[in-house]
């Protein structure tokens, strides 16, 4: 699970920044109880705690496991 939290076996989710371990509780409950069917819906639905949040889908063209990445200040922050 390093670097955000993982899914229910179809969907890998990453969440940024990977030490805020509260962010990434939030988006795996958020996947949990909402059953987003895109990344712009998890988006939405985060939205209400985390106004510049964004979710993208990992396009790797050789992979079959679904991952999106979740970055809760829109982008990764230098550390």
């Amino acid at each position: 699970m390093a670097g955000g939290s993982r899914g229910d076996g179809r969907l890998e989710l990453v969440s940024f920044p990977s030490e805020d371990r509260a962010f990434a509780l939030e988006v795996q409950a958020s996947v949990t109880t909402e059953h987003p069917r895109s990344p712009a819906e998890l988006e939405g639905f985060l939205r209400r705690r985390f106004p510049r949040v964004v979710v993208r889908p990992r396009a790797l063209s050789d992979e079959s496991r679904v991952t999106w990445y979740v970055f809760r200040d829109g982008r990764v922050m230098p550390a």
